[in-house]
């Protein structure tokens, strides 16, 4: 493969309508890419309709260029920062899109502004087909019957493998492709929550970024391009009716990206798409479409965002029959493919080529899926976007007979082994249409040679150290695609498990082990966990906790419940201690400043303890704050405003209430701001704050507090010297500091 495989990050959105100053960008629109840090005030207004007024450089330039909209075209990709800071606007006085650009981009805090490319399809009209091509011949043309032997050999091929259709939109009722629509296995279908926590509520078998809901059809069937290619890549072998497809049984993940409406060329939404198919994980992610123009920073960073996830990105040449570079085939870390005929190997006239091409694939009259009102319609289209999804299902095809392939081995495999087509096409095509053209078969024995890696076993729990029959989530972690799951939970219930997030309970107090074997076609690997599991009742009374017995950080019996399981979360803070400074002070601390887990609710949860005989009880710790920004307050217009939140649980964790909150400049124990480093405090920049717990702790037999950093990328925050301050119903004491 020719690119080079490198990480920038940002993005982009397109629509399609007709255009007046460019024909290759949309008119009105430009993409924005603020500096790191330097948009904090709107990082909790709504992502789609941004409010122009508190984005200060915008305020001075709205009459003169006419902004009516700001959002973020890429708020889902909530996992890399650098691609929540672009914004996307659009302005009504659009013949002056290059002095807005460069209004922009003089200030310091922007790091590009740029164009908008707009996005078609790459079919192409009938009159560009061989009318002697049968339609299916192109099959036999690139060995695919042998390279479906090779998968269905001994040790069939897995079925789980998925391909993304990132296209205008799929009927994924057909009856050629519903059976190898993918099903996400982490969501409730119709319940309005986004289960597994990946920014798409009900997302069961795809989405619709365009329209920003689950239904992936198409409004007219006119829309026929998406499920035309889902048919290419995937349309389900073996089943006596229809048509066939390179992808023997892969998974569809169908993502539609125009909005309801828009022309049946539009692919408006396109990178929007490919962010959703890389959050899903897909293993091939199939874009036919494309534009001409300018190159987009922002677009190449949403296809390194995706390579980074390991993704293989296989993308239409272009109709132009031209050399001119189309987008984003020409870009980085995407695997580009040019047309040729469908029984023969001579260059599509329609098809673009260029040395920025790296394979070639029949394109020609290919018969696959198309929608109708009774889910069963078919027939031919022309198109490099016909000769990517045939890549891309070959891609997955290698994938599903060896999953442990990395997208490097599976792009190698195929130009190794492609035909030289170079004695079929003019001279003047040397070296303009890639490595040659795909040959199925080869590629199947090329990818054979690839020694499998054995799956490495991994897991984790949320909640470590609970009471006795609290129901406990396991999540599978491992590495290099297991297959399946082997889980034994001595003390369990159940004791063992073949799921791959089990969930297991325990009645009686302990520390209990738990041992996960995974396994694929290359062998098993075991992880144990020794102790991994605590099931304790409440112990007693006093809570005094200064941290300076740590590390280990939590203390013992403390625990953490971190969102995410990543590095963002509590920390123990040494040097720094409540109302002191000193190389022995130690405190707990949550880097706000220069981590950023917005949006996260990371706990720190003290030991569970008897209340069965307290009347009265107070709960009282140090806390340590300077506000970020002079206006962040604990209010949904003012978002910098890191919070703490204290809960207080009598069930183990199972519900909690609030007893306490403070944000900005209520949690701030220093006047002013702190923006070019991180806070820390001097000895007077801390306050003890204390609140009453009785109404909800007295005579209760189990009570935990929850502290909790409703993180905003604010600044640091530091808590110190939690302490219990309670009364025994007959003998009352305290303990102090």
């Amino acid at each position: 493969m020719k690119k080079i495989f490198t990480l920038i990050l940002l993005s982009l959105f397109i629509m399609g309508s007709a255009q007046n100053v460019s024909p290759e960008y949309v008119d009105g629109q430009i993409f924005l890419k603020f500096r790191t840090g330097t948009i904090k005030n709107i990082g909790l207004d709504d992502p789609n309709n941004l409010p122009i007024e508190k984005i200060g450089i915008l305020k001075e330039l709205v009459a003169k260029y006419g902004i009516t909209k700001a959002y973020k075209p890429f708020y889902q990709a909530d996992d890399d920062i650098r691609l929540t800071h672009i914004l996307q606007l659009e302005f009504t006085n659009a013949t002056k899109i290059n002095d807005l650009i460069a209004d922009l981009s003089s200030n310091r805090i922007i790091e590009y502004a740029e164009k908008v490319m707009l996005l078609k399809t790459h079919v192409t009209p009938n009159d560009f087909t061989i009318a002697s091509n049968t339609s299916s011949v192109y099959l036999n043309w690139i060995g695919a019957p042998n390279a479906w032997n090779v998968y269905n050999s001994t040790s069939n091929g897995t079925t789980n493998i998925t391909v993304a259709i990132v296209d205008n939109a799929i009927q994924r009722t057909h009856v050629d492709l519903a059976a190898n629509i993918w099903t996400n296995p982490g969501e409730i279908p119709a319940n309005s929550i986004d289960d597994d926590q990946n920014g798409y509520v009900d997302d069961v078998n795809g989405w619709d970024p365009a329209d920003g809901d689950n239904n992936t059809n198409p409004t007219n069937y006119a829309m026929d391009h998406g499920t035309h290619t889902s048919g290419c890549a995937a349309a389900t072998n073996n089943n006596g009716i229809g048509a066939s497809s390179i992808g023997w049984n892969l998974k569809i993940i169908p993502v539609k990206c125009a909005k309801n409406g828009d022309s049946p060329s539009s692919v408006g939404y396109g990178y929007q798409g490919i962010i959703y198919a890389a959050k899903c994980k897909a293993r091939v992610i199939s874009c036919s479409w494309g534009g001409t123009g300018a190159p987009s920073t922002s677009a190449q960073s949403i296809i390194d965002y995706a390579w980074s996830k390991g993704c293989i990105i296989i993308v239409s040449a272009g109709n132009d029959n031209n050399n001119v570079l189309h987008y984003p085939a020409a870009y980085n870390n995407v695997y580009a493919v040019a047309a040729t005929g469908n029984n023969n190997d001579v260059k599509a006239g329609f098809s673009c080529y260029g040395t920025w091409v790296d394979i070639s694939s029949p394109g020609v009259n290919i018969f696959s899926t198309l929608p109708n009102a009774t889910n069963n319609n078919y027939g031919q289209m022309s198109g490099t976007s016909m000769a990517c999804p045939i890549t891309a299902g070959l891609a997955g095809l290698m994938l599903a007979k060896y999953p442990w392939m990395t997208q490097t081995n599976v792009l190698n495999c195929i130009s190794s082994t492609a035909v030289n087509i170079t004695a079929a096409n003019n001279a003047s095509l040397t070296g303009l249409l890639g490595a040659g053209r795909i040959n199925a078969y080869a590629a199947m024995q090329c990818a054979a040679s690839y020694t499998g890696t054995l799956p490495v076993a991994n897991f984790y729990t949320l909640t470590r150290n609970t009471c006795p029959n609290t129901p406990i989530k396991f999540i599978d972690s491992s590495g290099y695609n297991p297959q399946t799951w082997a889980w034994s939970f001595p003390g369990g219930t159940p004791a063992t498990s073949t799921s791959s997030n089990p969930t297991i309970t325990y009645a009686s107090p302990g520390s209990y082990n738990v041992t996960m074997t995974v396994s694929n076609a290359n062998g098993s690997n075991v992880k144990v966990r020794n102790s991994y599991i605590t099931i304790a009742g409440p112990i007693a009374l006093p809570l005094v906790e200064g941290f300076q017995s740590s590390p280990p950080f939590v203390p013992t019996n403390w625990t953490t419940y971190n969102v995410y399981n990543d590095s963002l979360m509590w920390k123990l803070q040494t040097g720094i201690g409540g109302f002191t400074v000193n190389a022995a002070a130690k405190c707990a601390m949550f880097n706000d400043y220069e981590e950023d887990a917005t949006g996260d609710r990371d706990e720190m949860r003290t030991p569970r303890y008897n209340f069965s005989n307290v009347a009265n009880a107070k709960l009282r710790f140090d806390v340590a704050y300077k506000q970020y920004d002079v206006t962040a307050n604990i209010t949904p217009q003012n978002p910098y405003s890191d919070t703490l939140e204290v809960r207080l649980s009598t069930n183990c964790g199972a519900t909690s209430t609030q007893i306490y909150i403070k944000g900005g400049q209520t949690l701030s124990t220093s006047p002013g701001t702190i923006q070019a480093s991180r806070f820390t405090p001097a000895a007077g920049e801390w306050r003890t704050d204390s609140m009453s717990i009785t109404s909800l702790a007295a005579f209760q037999p189990n009570v935990m507090m929850h502290f909790v950093n409703r993180a905003h990328y604010g600044q640091a925050m530091y808590v110190d010297n939690i302490n219990i301050f309670y009364l025994h119903q007959q003998c009352p004491f305290q303990i102090r500091r």
